[in-house]
């Protein structure tokens, strides 16, 4: 049903006459031959992740019938997470590096055979309660993605971390209709349809005794604090409350300790697996319903007036 959702808003919304899409995916296609044969499924074309993985080829040979043109019909394509990439990068099968490496094939070739100018839409991860991976192994392949998304200059991206789980790491279908409205709205805009839809976002941060504020750039309610990280020099504080002011935009996070003066002070949004965050609780637009926008670690500034 989502994926008639898909077809449905992109022929309602666009004044284009025809719209051709796939949806294209099996478990573990990106990460590297190695983890495909852990996982009894060989999708990639050599055991030195050159050339296109066979997941491609068999979307390619599809076409096989079209003329270029029709070939190289696709505009845009939306890159998501696969969970057995996870699970191997978890388990130490394959690294970071070997994913990035297959990833970055994966996306060059797809550019050489659609052409170079289809767009890439970034499909953030959703949370987790998978045991194959830790916090930080989560956080890690988050930031993979964002790597990516900067080398290839991707258009838009979207954020998953607030769907209700069914699984260990897989959305409900209330969560997949979400993520299908988002990607939807990504496309139309980009075609100049309809405006985009802006997910809540941090535009500063500081710190003072036990205390981090921050700004954001849409009003939001809520009371979750599982979708925050704050850490002082590198070591995760524990943060006991949250409360957003009248207006919406200004939150105030709420540490078990006080922050010493002249610390690195880091805000994450969106961290790691978020396993024990209640979505229906979570911080997210008063307009929109999206979440505030996942992050790395954000500097906050130390407001000294709390000092004077």
């Amino acid at each position: 049903r989502p994926d008639t959702r898909l077809s449905d808003a992109l022929l309602a919304g666009s004044s284009k006459e025809t719209i051709v899409y796939t949806n294209e995916g099996k478990s573990g296609s990106c990460a590297n031959y190695d983890a495909a044969q852990l996982l009894s499924a060989d999708w990639w074309s050599d055991a030195t992740d050159t050339g296109p993985g066979n997941i491609l080829l068999e979307g390619f040979a599809r076409n096989e019938d079209l003329t270029i043109n029709q070939t190289h019909k696709f505009d845009y394509m939306a890159f998501n997470l696969g969970l057995n990439v996870l699970r191997k990068l978890g388990t130490g099968d394959i690294t970071d590096a070997e994913y990035l490496t297959s990833a970055r094939n994966t996306l060059d070739e797809l550019k050489l055979h659609y052409g170079a100018d289809l767009k890439f839409i970034m499909q953030n991860p959703l949370r987790s309660t998978h045991v194959d991976f830790d916090d930080a192994e989560m956080q890690g392949f988050r930031d993979d993605l964002r790597t990516l998304y900067t080398e290839y200059n991707f258009i838009g991206e979207y954020d998953t971390y607030d769907s209700t789980l069914i699984d260990a790491s897989h959305a409900d279908e209330n969560g997949c209709n979400d993520h299908v409205d988002r990607l939807v709205n990504i496309i139309l805009a980009a075609e100049g349809e309809v405006t985009l839809i802006e997910p809540p976002e941090v535009l500063s941060a500081e710190y003072n005794a036990n205390q981090v504020t921050f700004t954001l750039s849409d009003a939001v309610s809520g009371t979750e604090t599982g979708q925050f990280r704050v850490t002082d020099d590198g070591t995760a504080l524990t943060i006991t409350d949250v409360a957003v002011d009248t207006e919406g935009t200004g939150v105030t996070l709420t540490i078990s300790e006080d922050i010493v003066t002249g610390s690195t002070v880091l805000l994450f949004v969106g961290y790691g697996k978020m396993s024990s965050v209640t979505p229906a609780n979570l911080l997210v637009s008063t307009t929109s319903g999206y979440p505030i926008k996942s992050t790395t670690g954000i500097t906050c500034t130390e407001d000294r007036r709390a000092h004077v």
